[in-house]
């Protein structure tokens, strides 16, 4: 497995030599962002080729809530030429359990990415108990990451 350099969240990083085919094993490309006290929501635009082609700061929120649009999202997707996506944001208080208005969030983004012919990946809230992936359903913890990386989709 190729190690990401962990970047602050805050940078914009453009880098077509990371791919991020294996989204679970990708998201420690933003474990960064447990340690930040804002919630933040970030995405990253992959090509056809699952490499990096950005990871963009789409909304910088307060401690309990970040307003994010669909036009914010979509905006730069389709301007970068965007075939696959990964949206993550975090949960300052640490707990990545996603809220209601988290999945209804993640809901409308999968929607609209359909319409557009943009595969979103997954939609993931991390926090420092670990992270939830909404593609599967369930909140994997950061210390337990090696029991499952070696695992198809249909094991875990």
């Amino acid at each position: 497995m190729k190690k990401f350099p962990l970047v602050m969240c805050l940078t914009t990083v453009k880098r077509s030599d990371i791919k991020l085919d294996e989204h679970l094993k990708a998201i420690f490309y933003f474990k960064d962002l447990v340690d930040i006290d804002k919630e933040i929501v970030c995405v990253a635009h992959l090509n056809s080729a699952h490499e990096l082609i950005e990871r963009e700061i789409i909304s910088i929120g307060s401690t309990t809530a970040s307003i994010t649009h669909p036009n914010h999202i979509f905006k730069k997707v389709i301007e970068n030429g965007t075939i696959f996506m990964l949206v993550v944001h975090n949960h300052p208080t640490g707990d990545p359990t996603p809220s209601p208005e988290d999945l209804k969030i993640m809901k409308l983004f999968n929607y609209i990415a359909k319409k557009i012919h943009i595969t979103i990946l997954d939609n993931v809230v991390v926090g420092k108990q670990g992270f939830y992936s909404h593609k599967y359903k369930k909140i994997f913890q950061w210390d337990k990451m090696e029991e499952f990386m070696c695992k198809s989709d249909a094991e875990i």
